[in-house]
C-alpha cells in the first residue's frame, strides 16, 4: 500500500511539472485550445513517461506537508521551462511591433487570441512565423525530450531558487530584445532612409505632400523588404527556435 501511495505521489508531482509548462509554453498555452485538452495531454505525456522510465521517478514517502513543498517546485520547474520559450517567442512579435511603429501601424492592432489582447499587426505577423518555422522544423519534439531530460537533470523535488537562475533570467530578457532589434534593424534602416529621403523632398518641394506619397510608400517598401529577407529570417529564426531545447537545459542547470 505505502508503495502505490509513493507511486501516486511521484506521478502527481511530474503530472504537475509536465502540466505548468504546456500552461506557459507557446503553441500549446494558447486559450484556443482547451483547458481540459491541455490537462489530457499533461496526463498522456506523463503516463507515456512515467512507466517505460519509473527509475527516475523514486521519490521517498512523503507526509502531507512535503508532498505540497514538493508540487510547488514542480509547478516552479515548469512554469520556468514554458516561460524561457516564450520570452524568446516575444522578440519575435517585438521585432514585428518595432518595425510596425516604423511603416506607420503604430494605431492598427488586432486581437491576439492567445493572450485575448490587442497587438500590433507586424507583430503578430512574426509571432505567427515564428509558430509556423516552429512546427516545421519540429522544434516541439525537441522541446518535449527536454523536458523528459528535465526529471534527470533536476529530479523531483530537489527544484531550487539560485542566484545563477535570476542572472540567467535577466540576461534572457536582454538577450531576447537584443533579437528583436536585430531581426527588425534591416527594415528600421531602410524606413529610415525613406524618411530621410521625403524629408528632403519635402525641402526642395513645399507643395508636395509628402505625407500622402510616404504613407504608401512606407507600407510598400517595408513589406517588399520583408518578402526579400524572409529566407535569411526563416534561417535565423530557425537556428534561434531550434535552440531552445539547449537553452531549457542551460536553465534547468541552475535551479537542480
Amino acid at each position: 500500500m505505502e508503495d502505490i501511495l509513493r507511486q501516486f505521489d511521484a506521478f502527481l508531482l511530474a503530472f504537475l511539472r509536465i502540466t505548468a509548462f504546456l500552461f506557459f509554453m507557446p503553441v500549446f498555452s494558447s486559450r484556443v485550445i482547451p483547458a481540459l485538452a491541455r490537462l489530457g495531454l499533461a496526463f498522456f505525456l506523463t503516463l507515456c513517461l512515467f512507466y517505460p522510465f519509473s527509475s527516475l521517478f523514486k521519490i521517498s514517502p512523503l507526509s502531507s506537508w512535503e508532498l505540497g513543498l514538493y508540487a510547488l517546485r514542480e509547478f516552479f520547474v515548469g512554469i520556468v521551462m514554458g516561460t524561457f520559450v516564450s520570452i524568446i517567442f516575444s522578440a519575435f512579435q517585438l521585432a514585428g511591433t518595432i518595425y510596425g511603429y516604423q511603416m506607420g501601424f503604430g494605431v492598427i492592432s488586432i486581437l491576439d487570441p492567445e493572450a485575448m489582447e490587442s497587438v500590433s499587426l507586424t507583430g503578430q505577423l512574426k509571432y505567427l512565423l515564428a509558430m509556423f518555422l516552429f512546427l516545421e522544423t519540429n522544434c516541439h519534439h525537441n522541446l518535449l525530450l527536454a523536458l523528459f531530460n528535465s526529471f534527470n537533470v533536476v529530479p523531483l523535488g530537489s527544484a531550487k531558487i539560485t542566484k545563477g537562475l535570476v542572472k540567467e533570467i535577466f540576461l534572457v530578457f536582454s538577450g531576447s530584445f537584443i533579437i528583436a532589434v536585430q531581426i527588425a534593424l534591416p527594415i528600421i534602416a531602410i524606413l529610415l532612409m525613406i524618411d530621410i529621403a521625403l524629408g528632403i523632398i519635402g525641402r526642395t518641394i513645399p507643395q508636395l505632400n509628402v505625407f500622402i506619397i510616404g504613407f504608401p510608400l512606407k507600407i510598400g517598401v517595408a513589406t517588399l523588404t520583408l518578402i526579400f529577407l524572409l529566407p535569411a529570417l526563416r534561417v535565423l529564426m530557425g537556428g534561434l527556435l531550434n535552440g531552445l531545447a539547449q537553452g531549457v537545459d542551460k536553465v534547468l542547470f541552475y535551479i537542480k
